[in-house]
């Protein structure tokens, strides 16, 4: 075997990613047998013999990173903000070279907790948890073990002070949604909210009503589940107080987008007799009619940075130091025709 060749090297050649190759020399049925041969081929005629060193030059010991998931989370819907955040995922880490595993978060610690199976067993070399309260003792387990983890997305729970947290600045995008309809001369706003959700979605709301209190604007508040359906059957019920003000905010896009579908069939125009605005940037968010003003969460950059700080993690396991960085994302407005 030539020692100057390297699994970048094959992929580079075979014009695929190095998970890719990876998976290929392991003969795995997630790899086409047409791309599966043709790396086999390539790392033949180099005379490249993939082993457990070979492995090691991608930086892990398994090659594979766990996405811990919440058991709520809806993966499958790919024009949700939640399906295009998983597809950012897979798609930087299958561009890092890792394999991603997708896990679910269970209630309980005990021999079936398949998160401290997959540490102890060494099938990960590290995890990233997209769950808004992680369970405690998985906490106390990972921390005690000094296993490289960081927190995506939502807004951190008092339980992880000593680990890494990358997330949007959810406050701070209400106030950005509040302040461009208020330079628009609005002073009467519909807010579509939920009284029972999480934190990330409580500080939407508080930074929007903030800043509109804060110039002396009236809000009609209206609760509904946070989907779709629900939101349609809210703005139907309430169109009459909803008319009475000049701009309305859908606490995530779907709700937004229910909004904009009941006022478009009562003939009410958008915006010019009231605007619309949401949150997440969804992917729907730019082709409805009118596209959908809208908050962007980084969410790119939040993912881009999460996968760097794991890999930083992950070269310096062996020194059992976690590095301990809180990252805050500025979120960005997206202005588009429904404001």
């Amino acid at each position: 075997m030539s020692d100057n060749i390297t699994i970048k090297d094959i992929a580079k050649l075979a014009k695929v990613s190095y998970s890719t190759v990876s998976r290929s020399l392991n003969d795995s049925p997630l790899v086409s047998e047409i791309t599966k041969n043709k790396v086999i081929k390539i790392a033949k005629d180099l005379n490249f013999e993939f082993n457990a060193n070979a492995r090691g030059l991608i930086l892990s010991k398994s090659n594979a990173i766990a996405l811990v998931l919440s058991n709520k989370f809806s993966y499958l819907d790919t024009n949700s903000y939640q399906g295009l955040l998983l597809k950012s995922y897979l798609d930087i880490i299958d561009k890092k070279g890792f394999d991603l595993i997708l896990l679910k978060q269970q209630d309980f610690i005990n021999t079936n907790n398949i998160v401290i199976q997959h540490i102890k067993s060494k099938k990960i070399d590290g995890l990233i948890f997209l769950v808004e309260n992680p369970n405690k003792e998985t906490l106390s387990i990972i921390n005690k073990l000094k296993f490289p983890v960081i927190f995506v997305h939502y807004p951190p729970t008092p339980e992880l002070k000593n680990f890494n947290i990358i997330y949007s600045d959810y406050y701070k995008g209400g106030r950005l949604l509040a302040d461009h309809l208020l330079k628009k001369n609005h002073i009467k706003f519909t807010i579509l909210c939920n009284d029972k959700y999480n934190e990330e979605y409580y500080l939407r709301e508080k930074g929007f009503c903030d800043e509109i209190k804060r110039h002396g604007g009236i809000i009609n508040k209206l609760s509904c589940e946070l989907n779709f359906f629900s939101a349609v059957e809210c703005c139907e019920e309430n169109i009459e107080s909803i008319t009475k003000t000049t701009a309305l905010f859908g606490i995530n896009d779907q709700i937004a987008l229910a909004a904009m579908k009941v006022l478009s069939e009562h003939e009410i125009k958008i915006p010019n007799d009231i605007a619309i605005v949401g949150y997440d940037n969804s992917e729907l968010s730019m082709y409805s009619s009118p596209s959908l003003t809208t908050i962007n969460l980084n969410r790119d950059q939040m993912v881009q940075s999460c996968i760097e700080n794991l890999i930083i993690q992950i070269k310096n396991a062996n020194k059992k130091v976690i590095p301990n960085e809180i990252i805050i994302l500025d979120p960005l407005l997206m202005e588009r025709a429904s404001s």
